[in-house]
């Protein structure tokens, strides 16, 4: 009886990213890489060859990347099992928008005068704006659209009004972080 072994080659002959570069350069032998892209990649077009033909390989983590630090993994599997795991840690930078395109506040539809008026392209640390609505009022909603993408915003809405000032805070966070306040 002749017993032919199971091939124990997890090594990958080559590995690239496209328009990347891996830091460091493809070597068989190394296992952990990096990569720093730009906020507006969210997976990465690797290309990818085991050294031999009975291996194969599993990319894992290859999308939906985050701003900061994502990992991507291929797993080579031997034909006898055998597994060895290149990493790629792809560092992402994140979106640092956190600026309103639009913010208005209104009532039943009627929209109210905003002081100073609000301009988008005003690049200030943050803005503080005034709202003078009739004593029949006892709601308003405000109401804003982002400028950009990866930010969140917090404060838009419904509020009540009871007689008196009532102070409004609508919060913009750029995706890695940066506030910026409207107070209304």
């Amino acid at each position: 009886m002749i017993t032919r072994r199971k091939n124990s080659n997890a090594n990958l002959k080559t590995l690239s990213v496209e328009g990347e570069t891996l830091s460091p350069s493809f070597n068989k032998d190394v296992v952990e890489y990096s990569i720093n892209v730009g906020p507006e990649v969210k997976n990465l077009n690797i290309t990818a060859a085991t050294e031999v033909d009975t291996s194969s390989y599993e990319i894992v983590g290859n999308s939906n990347f985050k701003a900061g630090e994502n990992e991507v993994k291929i797993i080579v599997t031997a034909e006898d099992g055998t597994k060895k795991t290149y990493t790629i840690t792809v560092n992402r930078q994140g979106y640092t928008d956190n600026h309103l395109a639009s913010l208005t506040v209104s009532s039943d539809d009627t929209p109210y005068e905003m002081t100073p008026n609000f301009d988008p392209s005003y690049d200030s640390e943050d803005g503080v704006y005034e709202v003078i609505v009739p004593n029949d009022v006892d709601r308003v909603t405000v109401e804003g659209e982002l400028a950009g993408v990866g930010s969140t915003v917090t404060g838009l809405g419904e509020y009540a009004l009871p007689t008196g000032t009532t102070t409004v805070e609508v919060k913009v966070k750029s995706e890695i972080g940066e506030v910026r306040e409207y107070v209304i």
